[in-house]
């Protein structure tokens, strides 16, 4: 596997859990990204982040989220995937990437002063561009 990607959480909040992704190639760091995930609730499904730990992500393909990729081997949980998405609400347990952290707010979401994922439209296809291997290791810390 040429890509790492290491997800290094910074906040950990009441419905959220914010970090920053850095992608490595052949031990470079090639980018580097935020994410949104929900907050820790003892890995229970559909409400919590996944546990830290090692894993091997693989390229996916669904109707609904187009190409993305799964998480592999988290304990208890199947189905754990990075897709577009920008706000808690967007993901059951999966990781949500994008370019910066920001208020963004929504005609249904009002601005309320915390940050989501902004650009995650962007990010996820810049990470099915620059990720050319079927499968890459995540660490999440």
């Amino acid at each position: 596997m040429n890509f790492k990607l290491v997800i290094t959480r910074q906040e950990y909040m009441k419905d959220r859990t914010l970090g920053r992704l850095i992608v490595f190639r052949e031990r470079i760091k090639y980018a580097d990204f935020f994410t949104l995930e929900l907050p820790w609730l003892d890995n229970k499904r559909n409400i919590s982040c996944i546990p830290q730990g090692v894993y091997i992500i693989r390229k996916r393909y669904s109707r609904r989220f187009g190409d993305h990729f799964e998480v592999l081997g988290v304990p208890d949980r199947t189905l754990i995937l990075f897709h577009v998405g920008n706000f808690p609400d967007d993901t059951d347990g999966c990781i949500l990437p994008g370019l910066s952290l920001e208020d963004i707010g929504t005609e249904k979401i009002p601005k309320d002063g915390i940050k989501e994922v902004a650009d995650s439209g962007k990010a996820m296809r810049m990470l099915n561009e620059m990720i050319t291997d079927d499968e890459a290791e995540l660490i999440i810390c």
